[in-house]
């Protein structure tokens, strides 16, 4: 993750536990946090918590995918990246982001399921003045 953040979520590190030991159906996993600023990736959950699909510096839903991202088994993870990077960058795509592969595991009819966490971002003065703020 990155240094000038602070996550958390005892559900997320559960829902990566109860995967890796077949205690869940899942096959991929996001750690999403309450936001709406467009600077963020978002994921559109459905009342289970699982992932309906993503989308890159849109607001989809008031979830915002915090970075964390799990893919319970490698095979799954390469052949989605490839499925993925097969696509073409255009105008409404101008890079790959690894929230786009979460889209074509959901379109491969693989299970993703989100845990929502507490996020703080540290990464611009403001950010952590208001942080200290919150603090006294």
């Amino acid at each position: 993750m990155d240094c000038d953040i602070w996550l958390g979520s005892p559900a997320y590190f559960k829902m990566i536990e109860d995967s890796l030991q077949d205690k869940s159906h899942i096959d991929a996993g996001l750690l999403v946090f309450r936001a709406d600023a467009p600077r963020f990736s978002y994921a559109e959950l459905d009342d289970n918590k699982m992932v309906q699909r993503t989308a890159e510096k849109v607001v989809i839903s008031p979830y915002a995918i915090a970075g964390g991202y799990f893919i319970a088994r490698a095979d799954a993870f390469t052949h989605g990246a490839t499925a993925e990077f097969n696509k073409p960058l255009g105008d409404g795509r101008p890079e790959y982001f690894i929230s786009y592969l979460y889209n074509t595991l959901l379109e491969q009819g693989k299970k993703v399921q989100a845990a929502i966490g507490d996020f703080i971002s540290f990464g611009t003065p403001e950010e952590l003045a208001a942080y200290e703020a919150s603090q006294k």
